[in-house]
């Protein structure tokens, strides 16, 4: 008698626990649908490194005060979610940075690319390979500062900024060889943040949004056209050609006035690949937000016929009040999710994330497949990053199991009562 009841106490608190956390068992709650999940959790700050514990490839990566359990801190944690659902992170040394800003996740989700993940030498470059752990430096001399800006579709380069002074060389490197390009320079360097990029599906065309002016590259460097942007006009981001490369998004805010100043509807419109003049293209719907990001077409799926998937940027704190400029600053937008724009159809939420998520990348390949889901991603209590629990963690780890217990053993307390009254009758 005793031993059923101690198995049944046991199955009991393990059950309990698993409704409470349901993350605990790690990858024997995910759902393994391979595509992006509908929604995102802030992942525990001691969530297993993606280097000491990788789980695959990644289909989410997120930046922002992303620990749940201490104060936000942008710097400390960036957010991994693999196509199996598990959460990682990775604890970069330096400053603040920005998913889909400084950090890039590759198009098929193997690699991620930033500035020097274990230094604060902001000149270097760091690729790490979700799938086996190893992260890789490359060292890139002769200048101070080094900026991530893309993958190339292909995933055989990044395009970087490289910063020295009072100038940025925007240049290509090959990561199969080391080899450096240097497609264009310009000076001010503080407006990196400003500018924008995107390659053609092909690879082979980088169009770039520059000091007021669109600029359209080959590899090698060779300008091919260049056309000056209209006031408060940018690229779309990284996803701005359109599937078949005959066509690059632009995109612009209506004029607002009053409250809506922070957050107006934007607009998407198009010019020609060939020449860089205006041209029609799909009409899609207006989104209300402080800012947008384009990351790429996504494909037809039962629920859409496919549209143009981009982050939409709340206003942050600092924006209350201020005036939408010809582009937000990273300063006065907040919170990030992931929409749809399909022609015909209204702006579709397809990625939902915590407030406290500033940024988000995710992989090309599940945005052009559109692989859409369904499943609510949960975090993993376990395994941990080691030498990031603690103290406070633990205890209040030892009361909730203490708390837990407590119930178990009035539930048998009360049964074991409720037995005697019953022989009695």
């Amino acid at each position: 008698m005793v031993t059923i009841r101690v198995v049944a106490a046991v199955i009991v608190l393990i059950a309990t626990v698993c409704i409470v956390c349901p993350g605990l068992l790690g990858a024997w709650t995910v759902r393994n649908d391979g595509g992006l999940p509908r929604t995102v959790q802030l992942p525990w700050h001691w969530q297993a490194n993606a280097e000491a514990n990788p789980a695959g490839l990644a289909a989410v990566v997120a930046t922002g005060a992303l620990s749940g359990l201490q104060p936000a801190n942008t710097s400390s944690q960036l957010l991994v979610v693999g196509r199996n659902g598990s959460y990682r992170s990775l604890y970069p040394a330096g400053a603040p940075l920005r998913a889909g800003g400084d950090v890039h996740l590759s198009p098929d989700g193997r690699y991620l690319a930033m500035p020097y993940l274990h230094t604060y030498d902001l000149a270097g470059l760091s690729i790490t390979d979700l799938i086996t752990g190893h992260s890789r430096p490359l060292e890139l001399p002769g200048h101070d500062r080094t900026a991530v800006l893309g993958w190339r579709p292909d995933g055989g380069a990044l395009l970087l900024g490289l910063t020295t002074g009072d100038t940025v060389r925007i240049a290509l490197i090959e990561l199969k060889d080391g080899l450096i390009t240097t497609l264009t320079t310009a000076s001010g360097a503080a407006d990196l943040s400003r500018w924008r990029f995107a390659f053609s599906p092909d690879s082979a065309r980088v169009v770039m949004a520059i000091g007021g002016e669109l600029r359209l590259m080959d590899r090698r460097g060779t300008t091919l056209w260049t056309v000056a942007l209209a006031p408060g006009r940018t690229l779309a981001g990284g996803g701005a050609f359109t599937p078949d490369g005959q066509r690059v998004a632009l995109v612009h805010s209506e004029p607002c006035e009053g409250p809506c100043s922070v957050a107006p509807p934007w607009i998407v419109t198009y010019v020609d690949s060939a020449d860089g003049t205006a041209t029609g293209g799909p009409v899609l719907p207006r989104i209300i937000a402080a800012d947008i990001r384009a990351i790429g077409w996504s494909g037809p799926s039962p629920a859409s016929p496919g549209g143009l998937v981009v982050v939409r940027y709340l206003p942050g704190d600092s924006a209350i009040g201020a005036p939408i400029t010809e582009k937000s600053s990273t300063e006065t937008v907040g919170p990030a999710d992931l929409y749809e724009l399909a022609p015909g159809a209204s702006a579709r939420l397809v990625l939902d994330a915590p407030y406290e998520v500033t940024d988000i990348d995710v992989a090309a390949d599940l945005v052009g497949a559109g692989r859409f889901g369904d499943s609510r991603s949960v975090p993993s209590l376990l395994p941990i990053e080691t030498g990031r629990v603690r103290l406070a963690d633990v205890g209040i780890g030892l009361s909730v199991l203490g708390g837990l217990a407590a119930v178990v053993a009035v539930f048998f307390g009360l049964a074991s009562r409720a037995r005697p009254r019953r022989r009695r009758r």
